[in-house]
């Protein structure tokens, strides 16, 4: 059934979406490989890599930006992966998604930037690591 492969819940997850909040690396693989496409958002407007970075998954963080993954995908909040990757400390995960093409200098619906997330919430590695770049 390939025309389903981007079919939505009633909270417009896909099944690439939740696959990635299972951790199913296999799954997610998958499916991007059958074509699903790796940018569509819940009502949340959380995208999978948005998931990923959440659940501190850097496998599956590698996995969707070499898919051609949105790294600039705003939720609700106007939050990127950066800025939840930001809030986590993982500074593995930002790599990625900087080496990807996430923009450091990003701002969420309130003006704020991943650097100002790093200092608010006291996350020191995540910090050295923006103002690195």
């Amino acid at each position: 059934y390939p025309a389903a492969i981007d079919q939505r819940t009633l909270q417009e997850e896909t099944a690439l979406y939740l696959a990635t909040c299972r951790e199913h690396l296999d799954c997610l693989l998958l499916l991007l490989q059958a074509g699903a496409e790796p940018d569509i958002s819940n009502k949340s407007r959380e995208t999978p890599l948005y998931k990923a970075c959440e659940l501190k998954n850097a496998e599956a963080v590698r996995i969707l930006v070499q898919h051609h993954a949105d790294t600039n995908h705003r939720c609700n909040r106007g939050w990127t992966a950066l800025h939840e990757s930001v809030s986590r400390n993982d500074v593995e995960v930002m790599e990625i998604l900087v080496r990807s093409g996430a923009k450091v200098e990003s701002k969420n619906a309130y003006g704020i930037s991943p650097l100002f997330v790093a200092a608010q919430s006291g996350q020191l590695e995540a910090l050295r690591f923006l103002v690195k770049h």
